[in-house]
Formats: structure tokens, sequence, C-alpha cells
């Protein structure tokens, strides 16, 4: 199957090149890894080779995809001989030699372990398997090396704990359950501890980069509009969310007050409100502040946000809207100056009570996020006077590393 697939590889390569005015094909490889990314028919198919070819599409470049090993994929954008690979954990070894885009997948780890053999207590490192080359296993080196076991594939992983040969599994959720299913192993005798979300991204080579110097500006600018779903926060994840979102708005009124205490002392002219926005996200674009950015960085609201952030762990945005849905107080220059377009406001508006968006990336604050937003009400009317939204960092507020312990 592999060798076929490299061949099919060669022979796209040599028909792109005989058309004479295209660009020589981007060289890339990958891993398969059900369900992300499967072959069938000879075909590589899933959502993320679904988005690379989106990418591409964008960009209007020609590509073509080999497989192999993630281990081998690594060394060989190492050493210039491809000019890029996915999907992979931000690694600072690759980063002396690469560039990495921003995210395209997002992964859910968790330690799985089976019902009868889950005990108290904390897991050393020697207790739990990796496959072998995995992103996983790169991070569990960096907290202490060769302190795991290895396995060649994830199947052969859900195996041996099946069967007692380990005592845990690091995964990605949905990888390894799938995987157990194929070998029968029911998801009701498993336990699982959630470890971290986990962004992957593709890395380029610097060489490649060299001779394509605009080309990660480009492929991340393109990837913002095909990289939209990623996946939703739990059930119980969004209702300590919620909780957090409504702790702070209650802050913010106790300290700041109302909208219109928020406002007074500055406005802008109603008929110039259009072309601030425009001149807003050209200003974003471009890495830079307008006037307007600054008056509301300089009021008191965005002062007291800025605090709340600060002492507050995995929080990285927190912006407060008019009734109108413009910005009035932020910690930071959110990536538009209206809001009133967005799903969060647009639902307010309708009298829902509070709108959680799904885990996704943040090109200003450059995370994954859940965004919460709740209404301010009118006291005396309930009409809406504004919109506060949290923006929570998933991984720094979910993240449990702490089960781990060297023996």
């Amino acid at each position: 199957m592999r060798l076929f697939v490299q061949i099919l590889t060669v022979l796209v390569f040599f028909v792109t090149v005989a058309h004479g005015n295209e660009p020589t094909p981007v060289m890339l490889q990958t891993h398969l890894q059900p369900p992300y990314q499967v072959m069938d028919s000879s075909v590589l198919r899933g959502r993320t080779p679904q988005m690379v070819q989106c990418v591409f599409d964008q960009l209007n470049r020609p590509y073509v995809i080999a497989i192999a090993p993630r281990k081998r994929n690594r060394e060989l954008v190492k050493q210039n001989r491809i000019d890029g690979f996915f999907l992979s954990i931000p690694d600072i070894d690759l980063d002396e030699t690469s560039i990495p885009t921003e995210p395209l997948a997002l992964e859910r780890w968790k330690v799985f372990r089976l019902k009868e053999t889950q005990g108290s207590g904390e897991l050393s490192l020697d207790q739990i398997g990796a496959v072998l080359g995995a992103n996983e296993e790169i991070w569990l080196k960096r907290h202490g090396p060769n302190l795991h076991a290895t396995i060649p594939n994830v199947k052969s992983l859900a195996k041996l704990l099946a069967t007692g040969r380990i005592s845990a599994a690091l995964a990605d959720e949905e990888v390894f359950l799938n995987a157990s299913r194929a070998i029968g192993l029911n998801e009701d005798d498993l336990e699982s501890t959630f470890v971290r979300y986990v962004p992957l991204v593709a890395y380029f080579s610097k060489m490649f980069i060299k001779n394509n110097p605009d080309f990660i500006s480009q492929f991340n600018k393109a990837l913002a509009t095909c990289a939209r779903d990623f996946r939703d926060a739990t059930q119980m994840e969004r209702q300590q969310l919620l909780k957090r979102a409504q702790s702070i708005l209650a802050q913010y009124e106790n300290n700041i007050g109302t909208v219109e205490k928020t406002q007074r002392g500055w406005h802008i002219r109603k008929k110039k409100l259009h072309q601030a926005d425009a001149d807003w996200k050209e200003a974003i674009a471009r890495g830079r502040q307008t006037s307007l950015m600054s008056d509301i960085l300089a009021n008191k609201g965005s002062a007291f946000l800025r605090t709340l952030v600060e002492s507050s762990q995995g929080i990285n945005e927190i912006f407060l809207t008019d009734k109108e849905g413009y910005n009035i107080a932020m910690n930071v220059p959110t990536s538009d100056y209206w809001q009133g377009d967005e799903d969060a406001f647009m639902a307010l508006s309708s009298g829902q009570i509070s709108y959680i968006s799904q885990i996704l990336f943040d090109h200003s604050t450059h995370a994954f996020q859940v965004q919460v937003s709740l209404p301010i009400r009118n006291q005396k009317s309930s009409q809406l006077d504004g919109m506060l939204t949290v923006g929570f960092d998933v991984d720094k507020i979910f993240s449990k590393i702490d089960f781990l312990s060297n023996p």
C-alpha cells in the first residue's frame, strides 16, 4: 500500500512538471492516523488531508503527499530531503531546522487504564505506554527520558493495555478509542484521565522557506478559512467555564459598574463606526494600533480587565461591547472592533442567556480558546446594554500533567 502511494506520488510529480508553467510541487509527507488520516483505495482521506487540500487550492500550488512513519518524516524535514510534513506538536528540536504553521488540528490527550486495574494515586512514567515516534512519546520524553514503554502502533498499544502488559496508555482520545473498537476493547471497560489539549501543526524546512519566503504567511492566511471546526469542549468543561465567566462579570460590575459608566468620557461619531471597524481590521493585519484602540485600552474598564487576566490562570482575552456590539473595553486589541455580526452577539441579542463557542484557534492570542459570552442587561428595562466575552486558553485552564510522578 505504502509503495503504491509513493509511486503514484512520483507520477503526479512528473505530470505536474510537464505542464511547464506551474511551480514545482510542494513535497509533503505524513503518517496514517485513523480516523483523522486514513488510506481509502490508495487515496489519503480524512479531515486533515481535506484541510491541506483546501489550503493548497487557495494558494494555487501543486503538492504531493507520501506516507511514511512519523519519526522518518521528522528526520527527512531536518535533512531538507522533503519540503514539509504534518502533523506534529510544536517541537523545539524541529524549530532549529524548520518553521511551523498555525495549527491544523487539536488533539485531546488522555491516559487510559482498564477499570479493574484502576488504582488511586499517581502514575509513574515507566507505567505509561505510547506509540513509538508519536507526539505523545516526544512529550513524555520531555518529562523523563526513557521512562516509558514505546509501542509500534496504536492498535498494539490498545492490545497491550487490554492484556495487562502495560498499566496505562497515553493517546489522543479519538484515535485510541477508534483503535480500541477495532480490537474489540469496549469503551465501558476503560477508565481515562484527561491530560491536555494539544495543537498539531505542519513543519516546513527552512531551506524551502528560504526559497519561498512568503509561503508560511500565505499558508496561515488560507488555513484561517480552511480550519474552522476543531472540536467542542465537553459539557463539564463548558459548565466550569460558564461559572468562571459569570464570576468575572460580577467582579467587573462591582468594580467598574455599568456599560454606561465604562463609556463615559469618550465616544465616536456613529457615522464613522463602519470606517473605524475597517481601519481596526487593517491595523490588526499589519500589527499596528489605531488611535481608537489606544483610547479604549487606556480607559478604566480596560485597565481592570488587564488586571483580571494577569491574576487569572488560563484567561488570555476579555472584552466588553456596547449595546450595538462595538468594543468599549478590552485587555488586548481584538481582531474586530465590531462584534455585532458575530454568532455570540446575535445569540444574546435574541434573548439567549449565554453563548459558549467551540474550541477555536484565536489569531490575536495565538492559542486555542473557548469564548464564553454573557449579556449585560439594563436593570430597569432588561434590554441588552452590552456583552462581556471571556477567552479561555483551553490547554492552560484544563491541562492536568500532575498525574505524573517520577519513579
